[in-house]
């Protein structure tokens, strides 16, 4: 479904299915403070994630590595399975350079870092 989306260029219905299928993965894996460490990233960076499929390549990209990766998962290939998601993450981080220069040409105004206290 994520190769279809992706090569359709329906970025609201990828980044839907983009949650649905990370949220698999947490749940396969079976460990609570993994799962909530993940959701709180996700969380954080949701803006970033909701505009970075605007990034030209990036949902074909993604989808080929899910459906790569959800391969690895049904053949028990765990070693490469944990490969492929490190390499996953690591993408990211270039993109969010990218993702900074789109929200720049932007004429919506860059989102607010929500203050937190320190108190209690």
């Amino acid at each position: 479904l994520g190769l279809r989306l992706a090569a359709a260029g329906d970025r609201k219905s990828y980044a839907a299915h983009n949650v649905a299928f990370h949220k698999l993965i947490y749940d396969g894996a079976r460990n609570a403070i993994l799962t909530e460490l993940a959701q709180r990233t996700r969380q954080r960076v949701a803006v970033y994630r909701r505009l970075a499929f605007n990034i030209e390549g990036l949902m074909p990209t993604s989808a080929g590595q899910h459906a790569r990766l959800a391969r690895l998962i049904a053949g028990n290939k765990p070693e490469q399975a944990g490969r492929l998601m490190a390499s996953h993450m690591k993408r990211s981080g270039p993109m969010y350079d990218d993702f900074l220069v789109l929200l720049s040409r932007s004429s919506a105004p860059a989102p607010r870092a929500k203050r937190r206290s320190l108190r209690k």
